[in-house]
This record gives structure tokens, C-alpha cells and sequence, in this order.
């Protein structure tokens, strides 16, 4: 220990310093379940968690911890306002029970939770994201359709758990219906194609070539392998509020593996390597036209777009008065 003004004071062993899993941002969240930061909170006070690092993953925690372990009324209201600030060039101050208080009146009570899981999905310190899909297009998609909404993500009670009596479920067969959405062209229904037709679909559709492999949609089989990594990424959110829970194993429950000079593999399955692109050709041409055709959107056509008129758009560097459309009356002469 150091003072500014007498430099060396004594030294002794931080039992502070709790976190070990690894991850700071879990950190914080810790930090703000700990039993004395909720004793020491009373009326009409509200937490501020800041966070130096300022990864935007840091929201994603705190939207989960508070939604499913912050302390409520009897109303379900929160009893204490919680913001996050990340301290960048230009500090970004988020209202995580306010977010929440607004997203559960619109959808459900666990609705933070499937968000938390579904920002995870499109990418984070632990999973791989799907090339060309983003965080804001798979939220959107999970949000607009109450059956991914209710059950992508589930609680279920645990009382056999060490810490935490809740557990954090993902529907695998869920999950790969969202994955089949996301890949299924936006003018064809998707509940009427099977998965195997979608894919070919992203792979090579009729009468044009094949796509580039990082645009296909992955089988079956990977997607099952990648919902074990998600679950495990779950299974990392229950240990928030506790700083000597041990991470989940990632590499026995989990798709990954370790190889001999230390580096992590991800492992999707057989079906992932080939040699002959035409081995993936498993429906006729022919026949899956027909099918497409059969699934088209009754309202693909987009309305064309009216080309905006000058005087009704800002113009920079131009005064905001708009040009006079009428004449003005001119003054009438009078004869003596």
C-alpha cells in the first residue's frame, strides 16, 4: 500500500480482489450482485457500473444479470436503477433497467435473457460468428416471431446447483430454425422448405453457379455442434453474481478442441469437409425450381422509391427559408 505524500505505507494480501474467471466485464457484474452493494442501496439510490474497458459486451452481461438476478418489487418493477457508462473518446451511458423495463412491457419477462443469447450468437469473445449475419439482423429476427421469442432460451430451476438455482436452457432445435430463417432468401416462405433445400439454395442455386463456401449455410450437423458452444456460453452466464465460480468447461461440453501446440480447433463434424463441391448437389435442379416457385412471397414487390422533392430537402449550406411558390400581388396604380 502507497500513500501520495509518505510513499510506502505496509503491504498485505488483497481479499478484495475475488474475480478469477477470467473475463473482467464478468467482473463488473459480480460487483454489482454482491450482497453488500445491494445492502448498502435504500430509496430514491441507483447504481453506476463503470467500465474502463469499454467492451460493448460488458452491455450484454449487465442486460442479463439484471433481468434475471437484480432485486424487484412485488409489481416486477426494479427496486434500483442500474447504468452502465463505458468510458471511450466520447463515454456511452446506457439505462440497463430502463432497456429492460421497456423490452419486458413489449415481449415477456425473460426477455433480456433471450437477448443477452442471441447478441452472444452473433459473435463475442467466445463464439464465431456466421459471415454476413449480424447482431442487429438475428435480434430482429428472433424478436418479430413470438415462437423464437418464448422458446429459444428457457429457465428452468436447479437445486442441486452450487451457486445459483436457475439454469439457462437453449432449444437446439430452435436454434437451428432461427439459422434456417436467416438463410432462407427474404422473397421465399421458409416454413415451406426444408432445411436441406435452403442450404443447397445458399450453396448453388438453379441455373447459376456455385457461391463462394463462405456464403453457405452450414449442415445440420455443425449447427448442432455450435448449439453445444452456446450453451456453454449459457451455462457461463449462470456463474454471474459469484466470483469463485469456476468457468464452464468449454473443451468437454463444448465443440472445441485442443490440438499439440496449444491452439483451440473447433470441431463442426464430417459433413464440414468435402472434396467435390457437386457432392453437395443432393436435390434436382428441376425439382427444386418447382419447389421455389410453390414458395414465393405473395408480396415480394417493393413499392419503387419517389424521388424526394428539392424544396422539401435540406440542403447544406443552404438558408432553411424555402423559395416563395406564388407570386406576390403587385401593387395596382391609381390615376389621379
Amino acid at each position: 500500500m502507497y500513500n501520495k505524500q509518505t510513499g510506502y505505507v505496509k503491504e498485505g494480501f488483497i481479499d478484495e480482489v475475488k474475480q478469477r474467471k477470467g473475463e473482467a466485464e464478468m467482473a463488473q457484474a459480480d460487483w454489482l450482485l454482491d450482497a453488500d452493494i445491494q445492502k448498502s442501496l435504500g430509496n430514491g439510490k441507483c447504481v453506476v457500473n463503470y467500465v474502463t474497458s469499454a467492451d460493448i459486451d460488458t452491455v450484454v452481461i449487465h442486460i442479463l444479470a439484471v433481468s434475471q438476478f437484480w432485486p424487484r418489487n412485488e409489481d416486477n418493477t426494479f427496486k434500483y436503477p442500474v447504468y452502465l457508462i463505458l468510458q471511450k473518446k466520447k463515454p456511452e451511458l446506457f439505462n440497463i433497467t430502463g432497456l429492460l423495463t421497456l423490452f419486458e412491457k413489449t415481449y415477456n419477462r425473460n426477455i433480456g435473457l433471450t437477448i443477452a443469447c442471441v447478441l452472444s450468437m452473433g459473435g463475442n469473445d467466445f463464439l464465431p460468428n456466421f459471415h454476413g449475419i449480424s447482431h442487429d439482423s438475428l435480434l430482429s429476427e428472433v424478436l418479430k416471431d413470438e415462437d423464437l421469442r418464448n422458446n429459444l432460451v428457457t429457465v428452468s430451476r436447479d437445486e442441486h446447483q452450487l451457486h445459483l438455482s436457475k439454469r439457462f436452457l437453449l432449444n437446439t432445435n430452435m436454434y437451428i430454425c432461427l439459422y434456417k430463417r436467416m438463410y432462407c432468401p427474404s422473397n421465399l416462405k421458409n416454413e415451406l422448405l426444408l432445411l436441406e433445400e435452403i442450404r443447397q439454395l445458399t450453396i448453388k442455386p438453379p441455373d447459376k453457379d456455385f457461391k463462394h463456401p463462405q456464403n453457405w449455410m452450414p449442415p445440420k450437423t455443425a449447427l448442432q455442434q455450435l448449439g453445444k458452444l452456446v450453451q456453454c456460453q449459457l451455462d457461463y452466464f449462470e456463474t454471474i453474481g459469484h466470483h469463485d465460480a469456476s468457468l464452464p468447461n468449454f473443451i468437454s461440453k463444448g465443440c472445441l478442441s485442443k490440438l499439440d501446440d496449444g491452439s483451440i480447433q473447433i470441431e463442426l463434424g464430417s459433413e464440414t469437409f468435402i472434396q467435390d463441391q457437386k457432392s453437395l448437389i443432393t436435390i434436382e435442379e428441376n425439382t427444386l425450381k418447382e419447389k421455389l416457385r410453390q414458395c414465393q412471397q405473395s408480396d415480394n414487390k417493393k413499392s419503387r422509391a419517389t424521388k424526394r422533392r428539392l424544396l422539401d430537402t435540406p440542403q447544406k449550406g443552404k438558408s432553411g427559408k424555402r423559395v416563395q411558390t406564388q407570386s406576390t400581388p403587385r401593387k395596382l396604380k391609381t390615376t389621379d
